[in-house]
């Protein structure tokens, strides 16, 4: 009888404290609250964050030049709140928005100005980081893009793949196990995951600026793989070209010295030499997974156009950002019946 006794007090225990960590995992889980996210010091809107490496900061206001929402997401003043299609444009700075040309504090995008050419009968969404690359766009999909149930995906991505990371333990690599697969994209917002991949972070070595952050084989793999996350879904998967400033590194003179910025070369050349590569692996992607290739270098690169940013190397201004969007929106028309 004793035996029975005890053995029904330790069932009565264990589904009590089960029934409270449920409790207590769900309730964190809703608060969208993470104690292992911590704001950026570079970029007061970034927060590292355990699962995506880093994000956009939910709900940050930027003195209203520009507002994150509660997903990470950058609110598009014209967009929606329902329409008949979504669409979700994903990638780095060149997405998120960059001051460029005397722009500062606003953060001209691309996205925007889509929004502004499709009307309400699109929603747009911005999902872009700065410094985001390929992995991290995995994980972003898998995490919180997909459940905008969009009908495109638009991605523009590469330049921040060849440059030196700075800490790999950010990096948001796919892991190979898939039931640590499983945990981070249907557990991820528990606690426990969260704690168990910041104890994991700890015990790993950043690598400072030793590695770039994916190689060119990663670099193919990782834009595979979001490729077919999302025809797994349904979702139409478009990428879009990454092409740079092709001048001489604008508005410096011949004894200054290159700003390498964890690019790892020592001259404008060696980073054209260094981005090459990568932006031939878009095209060749587009062309393995018999997907569309928007191009834009062919305008933005023109030099009468002057579609980048006048003291930058990467980022288009704003005409290049409407440059940009004009092509997307053509062929959003062109294909509307797809």
């Amino acid at each position: 009888m004793k035996t029975r006794v005890l053995a029904q007090n330790l069932l009565l225990s264990f589904v009590s404290v089960l029934f409270t960590y449920v409790i207590f995992e769900t309730a964190y889980a809703l608060s969208g609250y993470s104690p292992y996210r911590s704001t950026g010091q570079t970029f007061q809107w970034l927060v590292f964050d355990p699962i995506l490496g880093w994000m956009n900061k939910p709900r940050y206001n930027h003195d209203w030049n520009f507002i994150i929402d509660k997903r990470g997401f950058r609110i598009l003043p014209d967009a929606p709140a329902e329409a008949p299609r979504t669409i979700v444009c994903m990638g780095d700075s060149g997405t998120f928005g960059f001051w460029a040309d005397g722009t500062w504090p606003t953060f001209p995008d691309y996205p925007n100005q889509l929004q502004m050419m499709l009307g309400k009968s699109t929603r747009v969404v911005n999902a872009g980081v700065i410094g985001y690359t390929s992995s991290h766009l995995v994980r972003q999909y898998m995490v919180s893009v997909r459940q905008q149930k969009p009908s495109y995906i638009f991605v523009r991505i590469g330049f921040n793949d060849h440059s030196s990371s700075w800490d790999v333990r950010h990096a948001a690599y796919e892991p190979t196990s898939p039931v640590r697969r499983f945990l981070i994209y249907s557990m991820g917002s528990t606690f426990t995951v969260q704690t168990a991949i910041k104890l994991q972070q700890i015990r790993q070595a950043p690598h400072a600026f030793e590695r770039p952050w994916n190689t060119l084989p990663a670099f193919e793999e990782n834009l595979d793989r979001l490729i077919r996350y999302a025809r797994n879904d349904g979702v139409k998967v478009v990428l879009i070209d990454y092409p740079i400033r092709p001048e001489v590194f604008p508005g410096r003179v011949e004894q200054d010295k290159f700003p390498k910025m964890g690019w790892g070369v020592k001259d404008y050349q060696g980073l054209l030499a260094l981005h090459r590569p990568y932006a031939q692996a878009i095209a060749d992607t587009a062309r393995r997974n018999q997907i569309p290739l928007i191009q834009t270098a062919d305008e933005l690169e023109r030099f009468e156009n002057q579609g980048f940013s006048s003291t930058d190397i990467v980022h288009p201004n704003l005409k290049g950002y409407k440059m940009i969007a004009q092509r997307i929106a053509e062929y959003l028309q062109k294909n509307s019946g797809q």
